[in-house]
């Protein structure tokens, strides 16, 4: 996965990531930057969420590419 720090911080933070994707606790999406992975099951979730706030972001910013890797 790309990094995860960078898509949180794109919300704004913690905190303002669980809100914006109506989860009860920050700690959730602590323990994704922590582990450097965020589950498959929310992409959609935070996709949508970040298109809602005018934020660029897509699939494939969930995914490290060749060109990336290199």
């Amino acid at each position: 996965m790309k990094d995860v720090a960078r898509i949180i911080d794109l919300f704004g933070g913690l905190t303002a990531t669980a809100s914006a994707l109506d989860l009860k606790y920050p700690s959730v999406v602590q323990a994704w930057r922590d582990r450097g992975n965020i589950p498959s099951k929310y992409y959609t979730r935070i996709i949508a969420a970040a298109a809602d706030r005018g934020v660029p972001l897509t699939l494939a910013d969930f995914f490290v590419t060749q060109d990336a890797a290199e």
